[in-house]
């Protein structure tokens, strides 16, 4: 069974780099994109919070069409 917790966090904005294709490797090539861009931005810091998610369920979903967007927020 699943542990599901949800958390309130205040609105932030954040910065995302979406990936369409299979779920895989190129979903880490998506996070370190992400995180290069934001070192350069000098956005990557202590406080900043890394996540990645999942848009589509690849049991229903063409591997072409799923969507993974990794994303940073700086709270």
């Amino acid at each position: 069974m699943m542990n599901i917790q949800l958390e309130s966090i205040p609105a932030t904005r954040i910065a995302y780099v979406r990936q369409t294709g299979p779920y895989g490797p190129a979903n880490v090539q998506a996070m370190e994109q992400l995180k290069g861009w934001a070192r350069e931005q000098g956005l990557l810091q202590g406080s900043s919070v890394l996540f990645g998610i999942p848009q589509d369920n690849p049991e229903t979903t063409l591997p072409a069409e799923c969507r993974y967007d990794a994303c940073m927020a700086s709270l």
